[in-house]
């Protein structure tokens, strides 16, 4: 079959408009990066870096270095390629999910495959929300479960974000599992937990209204169902310690400790928010209409190496930012590089008492009030509070684009040290040192 560029396809202006500034929307924000169009990705790939997409017709993922990847979007005709597109992704984090990248050109080309035969007019639909749930479908799915019913769930999870249970929002979660003789303790390695069954086991039946009053009864932090690949839910699994403990964050929030293998964690986090987490952490997460990735091990990492944060100081951070973004309480946080005069920076500073920290758990209703105040708080690298509600000199600070006056201060604090700005609707953004990139929660 005779290659064709993708901009002399039949039907590519139309492309070229709303199903292509969808694709590049939805990828920029999954996973928080630039994304460059290429309709000659056989020429312009080999002139910039010789790569020869016609030799190697199957392969269409290539990571360049840890902040740029292509992604090919290839159109297959009798499993030949016909034609194909690439995306530049930069400024993103990409070496530690090779996999995720993989799966995604996959669904890409699996999609644009068949949009190609339609002359791509459901292209708009099928690049934007539905290309990243199937991309994590078939993620979970592959040599475990059938996509399809992956989906399902997802589509479930969505409906009970936006569900209230007596005039309330709620969280809840639900473990999809091949283990479930694990989960009992019947097999050697504890999960950390109890499964209890359920007297009257539930069939997950697609097309139903989720059922309000059994899913309040889980609340996706200590209690979670148990479901199995044919989507029946017969168990009710509870942690043994539901404290939410910021020195093992990632344990408790990450469920680390309980989800192994192709465990796959669906939960609420907050009304219109949901997410859905793979054994070691790597998270998907659903918000304000748009998915994205969250790799808290990696981030976890980053803290320790670009701000010298130990452990268990990382871990009582990576909480307390967690923690206020679902509670949708926005909060600056900054850590002072060694040497940085704070009081050339800040207009005013309050002290309440010495030793607050965040790291322990009886300090833990005063630290939210003292991390909510007006202002910025600043902490130690032992993550014990220094000072709260300072106003930061705005004369010093220089808005750039379209930030909004509180990023554009934690982009400026960032400058001199560690910081951190949650914003009221849910987002997080940290700015980890001096000439660090920073990093959308």
């Amino acid at each position: 079959m005779k290659y064709v560029e993708f901009r002399a396809l039949p039907r590519y202006r139309h492309f070229a408009v709303d199903p292509l500034s969808t694709l590049k929307l939805t990828l920029a924000s999954f996973f928080g990066c630039d994304a460059e169009f290429i309709d000659e990705p056989s020429r312009v790939l080999n002139d910039r870096w010789g790569i020869d997409i016609l030799k190697n017709p199957g392969r269409g993922c290539y990571i360049l270095s840890d902040s740029e990847a292509l992604i090919l979007g290839r159109v297959l005709c009798d499993a030949e390629l016909k034609s194909a597109f690439c995306l530049h992704l930069t400024s993103g984090r990409f070496s530690s999910i090779d996999r995720l990248l993989n799966v995604l050109e996959s669904s890409l080309t699996f999609t644009l495959s068949k949009s190609y035969l339609l002359e791509f007019e459901d292209a708009a639909q099928r690049l934007g929300d539905a290309l990243i749930r199937l991309t994590i479908a078939k993620l979970f799915s592959k040599g475990r479960f059938d996509y399809r019913r992956f989906l399902y769930l997802i589509e479930l999870f969505s409906k009970l974000a936006g569900t209230a249970f007596e005039g309330r929002p709620f969280s809840t979660g639900l473990i999809l599992t091949r283990s479930h003789y694990a989960f009992a303790g019947r097999e050697p390695g504890s999960r950390f937990g109890d499964s209890f069954s359920l007297v009257t086991p539930k069939e997950l039946v697609p097309g139903r209204q989720p059922e309000k009053r059994f899913w309040y009864l889980a609340d996706g932090t200590s209690s979670f169902f148990l479901c199995s690949r044919k989507l029946r839910v017969a168990n009710l699994f509870i942690l043994k310690d539901t404290t939410l403990n910021p020195e093992t964050f990632l344990g408790s929030y990450a469920l680390s400790r309980t989800l192994r293998g192709g465990d796959a964690l669906f939960r609420v986090v907050a009304p219109l928010e949901f997410s859905i987490t793979r054994p070691g952490g790597l998270e998907f997460v659903y918000k304000e209409n748009s998915w994205r990735v969250r790799d808290f091990p990696r981030i976890n990492r980053e803290l320790q190496q670009t701000s010298g944060l130990a452990p268990k100081a990382s871990a009582a951070l990576l909480y307390w930012v967690s923690e206020l973004s679902r509670r949708r309480q926005s909060s600056l946080i900054w850590m002072p590089a060694s040497g940085t005069d704070a009081s050339a920076i800040l207009m005013s500073q309050n002290q309440l008492a010495a030793g607050l920290s965040l790291c322990e758990s009886a300090h833990a209703p005063t630290v939210a009030r003292i991390l909510t105040s007006d202002g910025a708080t600043l902490i130690d690298s032992d993550m014990v509070i220094q000072n709260y509600g300072c106003v930061v000199d705005s004369s010093k600070v220089k808005p750039a684009g379209v930030r909004g006056t509180g990023e554009s201060v934690a982009s400026f604090l960032g400058e001199s040290g560690l910081a951190v700005k949650v914003s009221q609707d849910g987002n997080v953004k940290v700015y980890p040192g001096p000439g660090a990139q920073s990093v959308l929660l």
